[in-house]
C-alpha cells in the first residue's frame, strides 16, 4: 500500500524489475494506516495501527471491511499450515489470528520488545521452516 497526496492506494509489484501499478484506491479504513498486510489463500487482510481487529481488503476494489476481533499487529504472516500469526506490538508476543472472527490467541512470548516483522516461509528443500524468522529494532532503540 502506498500514501500518496491524501489517497491510499493498493499496489502490485514486480520483484524483477521493482515496477509498481495501482490496482485500486483504498476505501473503508477505520482510521490509521495498516501496519500489517498479508495473503492467505484467496484474500487480503490487514491490521490498522488505529483500529482493533482484523481487516480485509478486497484486491480488485480496495474496500477495507472490518472482521472484527481484537488484534492489533505490527506485521502479518500467512504459514503453510495455514495460521494467519500477527506480532503485537509492546507485547512481546506473537499471536493467531482467527481469520472467521479477528479474535488474536497468543502463541508466544518473545525476548524482545518490539517485532516489526515475521516471515514463516519455506525452509531448506520445500519443507515448512521450523522457526519464525524476525528484524527488531537495534538495542537501546526506543521499545526495545
Amino acid at each position: 500500500m502506498e500514501y500518496l497526496d491524501g489517497t491510499m492506494y493498493l499496489l502490485r509489484g514486480r520483484a524483477e524489475t521493482g515496477e509498481l501499478t495501482v490496482v485500486a484506491t483504498i476505501s473503508g479504513l477505520p482510521g490509521g494506516y495498516p501496519t500489517g498486510l498479508e495473503h492467505a489463500g484467496d484474500r487480503l487482510y490487514a491490521t490498522s495501527d488505529a483500529t482493533p481487529g482484523l481487516l480485509e481488503i478486497d484486491p480488485s476494489s480496495g474496500v477495507v471491511t472490518l472482521v472484527g476481533g481484537d488484534a492489533v499487529a505490527w506485521d502479518l504472516d500467512y504459514g503453510r499450515d495455514r495460521v494467519l500469526r500477527g506480532t503485537v506490538p509492546g507485547a512481546r508476543k506473537i499471536s493467531a489470528i482467527d481469520t472467521a472472527t479477528g479474535v488474536a490467541t497468543d502463541m508466544t512470548t518473545l525476548s524482545v520488545n518490539y517485532l516489526l516483522g515475521i516471515a514463516s516461509g519455506v525452509g531448506m528443500q520445500g519443507q515448512p521452516a521450523p522457526t519464525v524468522l524476525s528484524i527488531a529494532p537495534p538495542r537501546g532503540a526506543a521499545g526495545s
